[in-house]
């Protein structure tokens, strides 16, 4: 197993930074990102970048899936930062990571109230679907 890099892309070099709590990877049909959709609660791990005041994240959601917009946070060292997305659309957010921030950032990703497919589409998919990430880097 290789030690995690500063930077992770979705089918580029997922491994080994989706720790826990990973769907395998898709491609959003309305744009070509490549991306890996989150259970309700998911776990990533990135090696601190020297310097770095900010983790940036490439996140969407399944908002077509629910009625209200998608409310969740993103947890970095035990800071949590709330989240939240009304439409279905990438959208960049950048989370700052505090001073003291371990080697290793080990990053939370959850969504509460992650909607099942098959609820609202009667399509099989049983699956229940947190934040999508395409990437996530730090600066």
């Amino acid at each position: 197993m290789s030690t995690p890099s500063t930077a992770v892309v979705a089918g580029t070099n997922d491994f080994p930074h989706f720790v826990d709590g990973w769907h395998d990877r898709e491609r959003d049909g309305r744009c070509g990102v490549v991306y890996r959709a989150a259970g309700p609660r998911a776990r990533l791990r990135l090696t601190q970048a020297p310097g770095a005041g900010t983790l940036w994240m490439l996140l969407s959601g399944p908002r077509g899936l629910c009625a209200a917009p998608l409310a969740g946070r993103v947890t970095i060292g035990g800071r949590a930062h709330e989240v939240r997305l009304d439409e279905d659309l990438w959208v960049v957010r950048g989370f700052p990571l505090g001073e003291s921030s371990p080697a290793s950032l080990e990053i939370d990703l959850e969504l509460p109230d992650a909607p099942c497919p098959d609820d609202v589409l009667r399509n099989g998919d049983g699956r229940r679907l947190g934040w999508f990430l395409a990437a996530a880097w730090q600066s």
